[in-house]
């Protein structure tokens, strides 16, 4: 007779049990759909971890009330006092897994949703700083994602030679994994205060996302240089990964086959190689003329995707001198030329790029 206002009260226990489970899941979903929003951002940030291993002990506590519902509490009606030690276990499973949620809603309010972090960090960007025998060297990357990006460099040169001496700056760029070559980005001058030099550059050299090695060179006549390699991790906003999936699911409707090269290829040399030269290199005879540098294809092409391609084709870039050719060429023309690209200078990678080239 004792184990029955136990065996009655198993079944309200695991219905309320269930629906507070239910709470939690439903809670978690909003959470995520509101704060945080992507995969990536669940991994890389503290409150998606904390929101993650809320989840999963949404997981646990929904086992749990299931076992004390469906198994548990049958048997309980039959057996009595056999199961109440079971089922006292069950309960204190429940509480453990309970207060475990509670310590990870806890630290969820305790720090920044994992979307504002994301737009924190696109403010404050890219910052790594070293000290060298040379002196202090800082680079700063803004904001830190996939497209244009400024870059600084500040160098405060402790060398008594160093003073009044002009330096000359370089960025020495690689991708991650290798899939293009390092380039060099030239860094002009931006003056100077308080004993540090600064040097800067604006344009899409990070693409795609990835840990990027950064190499600065400081050059300055009769002295050694002062170079440092940094690590400059690039990441996309969620809408960008977005844009990247229905890029990705838009395939060239015009085969790449040699007839639609060879159509590209002249196409490119009428209306490409002027500004980009005619082997894609951004030295055509236009290109000293303006105001920002063209495109070196072999460095842009294999980063970007098709869709990427066609569209800077078709509408050009804006606030470069990047020309829409959608007026002039047609959709298949469009189509021969981002054939002709693609065959000539990169057969392109899986995650694409999701930044435009420098322009021109």
């Amino acid at each position: 007779a004792a184990s029955l206002p136990l065996a009655s009260l198993v079944p309200r226990f695991s219905r309320l049990a269930t629906a507070s489970v239910v709470v939690l899941s439903a809670t978690g979903s909003a959470a995520y759909a509101l704060h945080v929003g992507s995969k990536d951002l669940l991994a890389t940030t503290t409150y998606g971890r904390a929101l993650a291993v809320k989840l999963v002990l949404f997981g646990v506590l929904l086992g749990l009330a299931a076992h004390h519902r469906f198994r548990l509490s049958p048997r309980l009606a039959r057996a009595g006092q056999a199961l109440a030690a079971a089922f006292g276990r069950g309960v204190a499973a429940e509480v453990a897994a309970g207060a475990l949620v509670l310590a990870a809603v806890g630290a969820m309010t305790s720090v920044t949703p994992s979307r504002d972090a994301a737009e924190a960090r696109a403010r404050s960007g890219v910052i790594d700083h070293v000290a060298l025998p040379a002196g202090e060297l800082t680079l700063r990357v803004m904001p830190g994602l996939v497209g244009n990006n400024a870059v600084a460099v500040e160098l405060a040169d402790t060398r008594p030679a160093a003073a009044g001496t002009a330096a000359d700056a370089v960025l020495r760029v690689t991708a991650p994994g290798g899939v293009a070559r390092p380039f060099d980005v030239t860094l002009r001058p931006a003056g100077a205060a308080a004993g540090r030099e600064r040097f800067v550059a604006h344009g899409s050299f990070f693409t795609p996302p990835g840990t990027w090695r950064t190499e600065v060179i400081v050059r300055r006549r009769g002295l050694d240089d002062v170079r440092h390699a940094f690590a400059a991790r690039i990441t996309r906003t969620p809408d960008e990964r977005i844009e990247q999936r229905v890029d990705d699911a838009l395939a060239a409707p015009i085969p790449s086959s040699a007839a639609s090269i060879a159509a590209g290829a002249a196409l490119f040399q009428t209306h490409c190689a002027p500004c980009h030269g005619p082997e894609g290199r951004g030295d055509g005879v236009a290109a000293a003329g303006l105001a920002t540098k063209p495109a070196d294809f072999r460095l842009h092409v294999a980063l970007h995707t098709d869709a990427e391609l066609y569209a800077w084709v078709a509408l050009g870039i804006e606030d470069t001198p990047m020309p829409a050719f959608r007026d002039t060429l047609d959709r298949d023309e469009l189509w021969h030329v981002v054939n002709h690209l693609r065959a000539t200078f990169g057969a392109g990678i899986g995650s694409g790029a999701g930044g435009a080239p420098d322009g021109g």
